[in-house]
């Protein structure tokens, strides 16, 4: 694994002021030495929602998504949007109880965007419908409902983000990544779309985010933060091995990196616990509870667009 135990509470050691190791009972702060600068030198981007305004992306998607679930469970198109209605009425009244589930954890808020709002009213209309499926029976629908309507996703950046690029690429002197869930070669062409030349900014792709691997042991399984009553699972060792290569890059530690993403438990969960700076861009139906742990981190800020962003980051330069 990339990161031992002895290694990352040395990285800890030497990224942070004061660092809480917040697992089970245990806590221990790590005091840094005065000889580390602590201005951020390397900025990482995610892409889908923060970059592009993903409520009107996905916006054809859903509606597809809805259609053919209607047609999979044999309902007309009537009583399938009655369902999800009623279905995403309720998630929305209660986000902290539903999430994306993967292999029988959630590693996700139900609300964090439209696209992964689909899974759990998926849930809602077979429960309430008594249709059981196995775990397998179910991710192969939603895995078919997905490819069938992810071509018809459209293209919508978020207002600025021309700019915003060019601007970020000046400010950390070309220390600027994406890194997203998507194909490199998609966000690649996305991109290319902009007016101004961004081709010079690196893309990671395939992050996987999502996959929790249980016995990655460089962090604690699990950490629970307030508001919400079920785990956040912290073991993502794709996305774990991707900051790691980043540092390594960029020859830098956590405290001065800044990650931007908009949902927390995807994007800032992890960079949070190993010591990064992180900027939250939330939507409007993420849960209140993943504002409240960005706002109670001391190196964290919550921006309302990319231009509020780029004024967070020109204060910790």
């Amino acid at each position: 694994m990339m990161f031992s135990r002895r290694n990352f509470i040395k990285l800890t050691a030497l990224s942070t002021g004061v660092f809480l190791f917040d697992c089970g009972s245990t806590r221990r702060s790590v005091k840094k030495s005065a000889m580390y600068n602590n201005s951020i030198d390397t900025l990482i981007l995610d892409f889908d929602g923060t970059l592009t305004n993903i409520e009107k992306e996905a916006k054809p998607y859903v509606e597809g998504f809805c259609k053919c679930l209607g047609r999979e469970l044999k309902l007309s198109q009537s009583e399938i949007e009655t369902y999800w209605n009623e279905a995403r009425a309720k998630i929305l009244k209660t986000p902290e109880k539903y999430g994306w589930e993967l292999d029988g954890i959630i590693v996700a808020s139900a609300t964090s965007d439209p696209i992964m709002t689909c899974y759990p009213i998926t849930d809602e209309i077979l429960s309430k419908l008594g249709t059981n499926l196995s775990e397998q029976e179910r991710r192969a629908l939603l895995a078919k409902l997905y490819l069938e309507n992810y071509p018809k996703m459209s293209e919508s950046f978020k207002e600025g983000v021309d700019e915003f690029l060019s601007e970020v690429w000046d400010l950390f002197e070309g220390n600027v990544y994406v890194v997203t869930n998507s194909s490199p070669d998609k966000v690649e062409k996305k991109i290319s779309h902009l007016h101004s030349d961004h081709s010079r900014i690196t893309i990671i792709g395939g992050a996987k985010k999502y996959v929790v691997v249980n016995d990655w042991e460089a962090v604690p399984q699990t950490i629970t933060i307030s508001g919400l009553e079920r785990q956040v699972y912290l073991r993502r060792q794709h996305y774990g091995n991707i900051l790691d290569k980043i540092m390594k890059e960029q020859n830098t530690n956590a405290s001065r990196i800044t990650v931007i993403g908009d949902i927390w438990e995807l994007d800032l969960a992890l960079p949070q616990y190993l010591g990064m700076n992180i900027g939250f861009i939330p939507n409007k139906t993420t849960p209140q509870y993943e504002k409240e742990v960005v706002l109670n981190y001391k190196s964290g800020f919550i921006a309302n667009g990319l231009e509020e962003a780029y004024k967070e980051l020109v204060k910790k330069k």
